[in-house]
């Protein structure tokens, strides 16, 4: 079982970073909108304290209307397909729909071998085609609205 915490971006930069973009620079996973105060922040930790996953939730618009957009959802390689990145994605929009419904939909660009994941939590795709996400590769747009 992990703990899931509220943390500062700072704090998951280095797991984004060794997962999502290993052979990048540490650059390429900081975003402008981290530092927006309605960011969200998760950070999942094992019982001996190491953290195991992440996931950010960054205010955003669909369809000119507030969302939030989940991005740099990074999970330890030794710890997924356990069930962190499910209890993550739960946490998130627990704490988006605490936000007293500012926020209609929550959105992300998934790599395509991800895409299933984000189906079964009820996610859907956009009318848009896929696309080169730059080193992510070959991603695509998905949508769930926020109850």
């Amino acid at each position: 079982m992990v703990q899931i915490k509220r943390v500062d971006a700072k704090d998951i930069v280095p797991l984004r970073a060794r997962i999502l973009r290993p052979e990048g620079p540490v650059h390429e996973v900081l975003f402008v909108e981290d530092l927006m105060p309605e960011s969200i922040h998760l950070a999942a930790y094992c019982p001996e304290g190491n953290l195991v996953g992440c996931v950010s939730a960054l205010p955003s618009e669909h369809d000119g209307k507030p969302a939030m957009w989940l991005r740099a959802m990074a999970i330890d390689t030794v710890h997924q397909g356990t069930g962190i990145g499910h209890s993550l994605l739960l946490e998130v929009e627990k704490r988006i729909k605490a936000c007293k419904g500012k926020f209609l939909h929550i959105w992300c660009n998934a790599r395509l071998n991800r895409k299933e994941f984000y189906t079964r939590h009820g996610f859907i795709e956009t009318q848009d085609p896929t696309f080169k996400n730059g080193k992510a590769g070959e991603s695509i747009k998905l949508i769930r609205r926020c109850l």
